[in-house]
């Protein structure tokens, strides 16, 4: 996971997006459900109060950064469960 290898560092909403396209992962407008779901829960950090504001709006601004939290990182190495979420 991207956000896992570079934590407890950001990454731009921009590189997300283009690693998950040249995947075949996910589409663009699909983003923000998820990125909003992840962040509701506590996984991720939007860096810019802005960019949440966009984000409740169904935006997620490709300059915007995601921050992996503690918890996140707790749910990427196994040690918590999350039956919503696919690691």
């Amino acid at each position: 996971m991207l956000l896992y290898s570079v934590a407890p560092g950001p990454v731009e909403v921009r590189t997300i997006t283009n690693s998950l396209l040249d995947a075949g992962s996910i589409s663009v407008p699909d983003l923000a459900r998820h990125v909003d779901y992840l962040a509701g829960k506590g996984y991720v950090t939007v860096i810019d109060e802005e960019d949440a504001e966009k984000l409740l709006r169904g935006q997620v601004p490709v300059d915007a950064f995601l921050k992996l939290t503690p918890t996140g990182i707790d749910l990427v190495e196994g040690t918590i469960e999350d039956l919503g979420v696919d690691v």
